[in-house]
């Protein structure tokens, strides 16, 4: 699999996928149950961030927003705030389509590295009053 899932923090409560080079759909959506697995072994009750970390990869160009729009728009019970962290302009122009047809509903945002995404999600944390990591 072309996707590394797991806990970006010692608290739980940010995943994080690593995207490597010729990812294909496939990989997107065991991901997708790599997360749900990780969720549900979570015993904290805390809102749980999603980090795309795509890097400098792009989907395949078929059908990559009825794709993303499948996975993104399931939200599970305690999802907090999803941030794609890549430089694809490829896939900076999909998050922006999301962003542009499900606006809040979707809640997905566009940053160009992982630190930038961590950081997000802090910050995101610290506005809203959960402090959690």
């Amino acid at each position: 699999m072309k996707i590394r899932v797991d806990w970006d923090n010692p608290e739980q409560t940010v995943i994080c996928w690593h995207f490597e080079p010729e990812w294909a759909w496939e990989d997107f959506y065991m991901a997708a149950g790599i997360s749900v697995a990780l969720r549900k072994n979570a015993t904290h009750g805390k809102p749980i961030a999603l980090i795309l970390h795509t890097g400098e990869t792009a989907p395949h160009r078929g059908a990559a927003l009825t794709h993303t729009q499948n996975a993104l728009l399931i939200k599970p019970d305690g999802r907090d705030v999803i941030v794609v962290a890549g430089t694809h302009p490829f896939t900076q122009r999909v998050v922006q389509l999301f962003r542009q047809l499900y606006g809040e509903m979707a809640d997905v945002n566009l940053v160009d590295t992982l630190q930038e995404a961590r950081a997000f999600i802090i910050q995101r944390r610290e506005n809203t009053g959960d402090t959690q990591s």
